[in-house]
């Protein structure tokens, strides 16, 4: 699992999905200027959440992030905190990985337990687009897909499209 550990990188950052997010997007538009975002980002690297939290702070249209270590701390923030619009949701990780965190999170949507209707949620993997697509369910469950390592313009694009 060699990709599992492909960092992201402020200096040379850089992405290769053509996914974008669904027309009813997190993105700000015009009449959206003065919108503020929740985030969270969950990764199993500690280097990674660091780097993917500064991207963040560079966008001040981002006004809460929160970050876990696995899948089960992604849940229970956002059983806390439950405003998130959007997840960054890396694929691998141990005790709970994004696929298993991901259908966990709608599962519990679909059960009216927590409220998914205004979150995006995003798979972030070193592995390509089209693996991730080939992957059964993923097209289903994730919102979109960014392929590691993030390129801050394609992160400012989410939100100011």
């Amino acid at each position: 699992m060699a990709h599992r550990y492909n960092e992201l990188n402020l200096e040379s950052a850089r992405y290769h999905s053509h996914a974008t997010l669904p027309s009813n997007s997190i993105a700000a538009d015009d009449n959206m200027s003065s919108r503020r975002f929740s985030v969270l980002i969950v990764d199993d690297s500690a280097y990674n959440l660091f780097v993917m939290k500064e991207l963040m702070t560079m966008l001040p249209i981002v006004s809460h992030i929160e970050t876990a270590l696995n899948g089960v701390e992604a849940i229970a923030a956002v059983k806390a905190h439950e405003a998130f619009d959007i997840i960054f949701l890396d694929i691998h990780m141990p005790i709970m990985d994004g696929n298993q965190t991901v259908k966990a999170l709608r599962e519990m949507h679909m059960q009216n337990e927590i409220d998914l209707s205004q979150t995006k949620i995003i798979a972030l993997s070193a592995i390509t687009d089209e693996q991730f697509r080939e992957q059964e369910n993923n097209h289903m469950m994730f919102d979109s897909f960014m392929e590691k390592p993030v390129e801050f313009e394609r992160l400012r694009s989410l939100f100011y499209n």
